[in-house]
Order: C-alpha cells, then sequence, then structure tokens
C-alpha cells in the first residue's frame, strides 16, 4: 500500500512539473496583435520624426538584438544607435507611408510584423528627397511588459516607389 501511495505522489509531482501548452484562442492573438499594433504605429510615428532617442526607446538593448539591412548585419545594439545618429543628423523629418502590414502572434511575447511601404526624408536644410519603397520585417517581443524590437529587417523596395 505505502508503495502504490509513493507512486501515486510521484506521479502527481511528475504531473505537476510538466509544462503547459495551451494554443492561444483567436480572441487572445486578436487582442496581442492589437496591443502590439498599437505600440508598431507610434514606432513609425518616431522614425517620422527623426528623433534618435525617441527611436532607439522602442529597440531592445540586449546581446541578442540585431538588425539587417540590404545585406548588411548589424549584432548590436550600440552599432545600430550610432547607424541611426549618423543617419539621423542631416535628416529633420521623414514621410513614412505603409501600404500592406501583416501581424502574426507566434507566442504570448514574439509578434512578428511586415510592412510594405513608401518613405522620403526632408534634411536639416528643407529639402525633400525623392519617394523610395521599403519592405521591413519586425519581431517584436515583450520584455518587462513592454513590447520591444528584439530583431528587425528592412531592404528597398522597387515596386513601392512611385
Amino acid at each position: 500500500m505505502r508503495r502504490l501511495i509513493f507512486a501515486a505522489l510521484a506521479l502527481n509531482f511528475v504531473a505537476a512539473c510538466q509544462t503547459g501548452t495551451t494554443e492561444l484562442t483567436e480572441e487572445q492573438k486578436a487582442s496581442i496583435a492589437a496591443e502590439v499594433n498599437a505600440v508598431h504605429a507610434e514606432f513609425w510615428n518616431a522614425w517620422r520624426e527623426a528623433e534618435v532617442d525617441e527611436v532607439m526607446a522602442y529597440y531592445l538593448d540586449s546581446p541578442s538584438f540585431g538588425f539587417s539591412h540590404v545585406g548588411e548585419m548589424i549584432r548590436s545594439f550600440s552599432e545600430f544607435e550610432e547607424l541611426v545618429q549618423s543617419a539621423f543628423a542631416i535628416v529633420e523629418s521623414q514621410t513614412i507611408t505603409i501600404t500592406d502590414t501583416h501581424t502574426t502572434v507566434l507566442s504570448p511575447n514574439v509578434v512578428c510584423v511586415m510592412d510594405r511601404g513608401v518613405y522620403a526624408f526632408t534634411d536639416t536644410a528643407g529639402v525633400t528627397g525623392p519617394e523610395a519603397g521599403f519592405a521591413s520585417t519586425i519581431i517584436w517581443i515583450l520584455h518587462n511588459a513592454e513590447w520591444k524590437v528584439q530583431h528587425a529587417h528592412t531592404s528597398e523596395d522597387a515596386a513601392e516607389a512611385s
């Protein structure tokens, strides 16, 4: 009898230690997507204003941060921040129009947003450059109760340019 009780207790302990693998409901996915899409819209507004500190606040400063653009891979937050500071040194503002977006909730803490659109920047002398097309993929993660960009990719998209 004692062995049976011990075996039952051991099985209950093992079962309690198993991780749950519950699937998100469509309602949960929609709620997470709406939350991330709101942050994502604010993210693009920061890029439109061309404010380095505002833009960089959306990115996760971590050793696993990554960004790629037109074949160049940046593997550190500080290197990416230098790139943004350098670019924004001559940019006053940008017009950014998203023409297509797709959000995929991968887990409760990871969301992928893909965008296509067009942009043009106005430099510090007030001259607006030509419109160019772009595509981006941004991986948002929930970090300390805030959505942050963990990985991002952008590329030129000639099909989007007018």
